[in-house]
């Protein structure tokens, strides 16, 4: 017996299309899947759904709601290829969270412990030092996702942003600390005023 599968597509800011594959098991999709799936995570930041698409599919994709895997996988590419094909934003790959009225975004590719420092701030509580607008910007353009395909969009945003934000650096080591030096940072530097 071959695998059923409903399709979903989406449009991305550019006119992209995506078209996903979605197994079903006896003609339906489980409730749980199909509530994750269809009402909470579709359509993701970046695409819009669409009923039919009036061309051919730019991105195919499958996914089988019973693998795990599968579900992540298909989540992560689909957030990228979103990211990419956004024509107003520009996306940076960073963790954000926020301690009182600051907000910390950090900026940094994949493994860099973004999530683990993003976790132990929500748990609360590294040598940490503010950078230049300069090292802030690098530091952007370094993990915006259009960098290479919209560089002056990127170049811009990054450098925007760089206005805004008080940058830092350190060097690996415990979260909790990390955290615990960031907050006593952000209490002794003046706040950015928004225009």
């Amino acid at each position: 017996m071959s695998a059923a599968f409903t399709t979903i597509h989406g449009m991305a800011e550019d006119g992209a299309i995506v078209s996903i594959e979605v197994a079903v098991s006896n003609g339906t999709l489980e409730s749980k899947v199909r509530d994750y799936i269809l009402d909470e995570w579709w359509p993701p930041i970046g695409l819009q759904a669409i009923d039919q698409p009036d061309s051919a599919a730019d991105l195919e994709m499958s996914v089988d709601p019973t693998e795990a895997t599968s579900l992540i996988r298909m989540e992560s590419d689909l957030s990228l290829w979103a990211a990419s094909h956004l024509s107003d934003l520009v996306a940076v790959h960073a963790a954000v969270f926020a301690d009182g009225d600051s907000v910390v975004v950090l900026p940094g590719p994949s493994f860099a412990e973004k999530s683990t420092l993003s976790l132990a701030a929500m748990k609360l509580g590294l040598d940490v030092e503010f950078t230049s607008q300069g090292e802030t910007v690098v530091a952007l353009l370094a993990n915006t996702v259009c960098a290479q395909s919209r560089p002056s969009d990127a170049f811009g945003a990054a450098v925007a942003e760089a206005r805004l934000v008080n940058g830092v650096r350190g060097t690996r080591g415990e979260a909790v600390l990390a955290i615990a030096e960031i907050r006593r940072m952000l209490s002794d530097r003046p706040a950015v005023e928004l225009d």
